[in-house]
This record gives structure tokens, C-alpha cells and sequence, in this order.
């Protein structure tokens, strides 16, 4: 059985492959969270995806400044 960041990844290498709009992204892959729940390992894969990065932070899922890595 897949686990949450397997589909998740699926889903969004798929639609990144297909060059889908931001808006089409961001629909589809809340929607992709809001059946499998927040993938965080998937986090630091789409990193260089502001819409992605945006999604996350949605959910509160931030990266880490160096600042907060200081702090721990």
C-alpha cells in the first residue's frame, strides 16, 4: 500500500510533467491532502515550487530559516 507522500508525489511530479497552471496545482493538491493528509517528507522534494511551498505553509508546514535552525 502506497503511503501519503508516495501518492502525494505521484500526483504532483504528474501534474508539474503536464505543466499544470498554479491554480490547477495548488486544487488539486489540496485536494490530494485533504484525502491522504500532509506529506512531510514530500516538503523538501518540491522546496523550488513556490505554489507547492505555499500549499505546505498553508497547513503550517514552513522551511526552516537559519535563523529558526538556531534556535532549534
Amino acid at each position: 500500500m502506497s503511503t501519503s507522500w508516495q501518492i502525494f508525489n505521484a500526483v504532483a511530479d504528474a501534474l508539474i510533467q503536464a505543466g499544470a497552471t498554479e491554480q490547477e496545482k495548488k486544487r488539486i493538491l489540496a485536494g490530494t491532502m485533504d484525502v491522504v493528509g500532509v506529506p512531510l517528507p514530500s516538503f523538501s522534494r518540491y522546496s523550488g515550487d513556490a505554489t507547492i511551498v505555499e500549499l505546505f505553509g498553508e497547513r503550517g508546514v514552513q522551511q526552516a530559516t537559519p535563523e529558526r535552525k538556531q534556535r532549534g
